[in-house]
C-alpha cells in the first residue's frame, strides 16, 4: 500500500519510508516472533520453518514428504 502511494505520487522519500516500514517488520519477525514460536512449540515450529519460506508462499524447500502427522483432538 504504501509503494502504491509512492508510485502514485512519484515520491522518493515514501519508497525509502516503504523500506523503512519493511525492515521494521521483518526484524519484528526474525527477532521476536519467530524465537518466541519455536520457545512455544519447540519441533513442531522447526519442521513447520523447514517446509515454509518466510515471506513468499509457495516458495522454498518441499521436497521432504509430509511425515508429520498432527494428533487428534478429541
Amino acid at each position: 500500500m504504501i509503494l502504491g502511494i509512492a508510485a502514485l505520487y512519484g515520491a522518493r522519500a515514501v519508497v525509502l519510508y516503504a523500506a523503512a516500514v519493511g525492515l521494521g517488520f521483518h526484524l519484528m519477525v526474525v527477532l521476536y516472533e519467530e524465537p518466541a514460536l519455536r520457545r512455544s512449540f519447540g519441533a513442531d515450529y522447526d519442521l513447520y520453518v523447514s517446509r515454509v519460506s518466510r515471506w513468499v508462499p509457495g516458495v522454498g524447500p518441499r521436497e521432504t514428504p509430509n511425515t508429520y502427522e498432527a494428533p487428534i483432538r478429541q
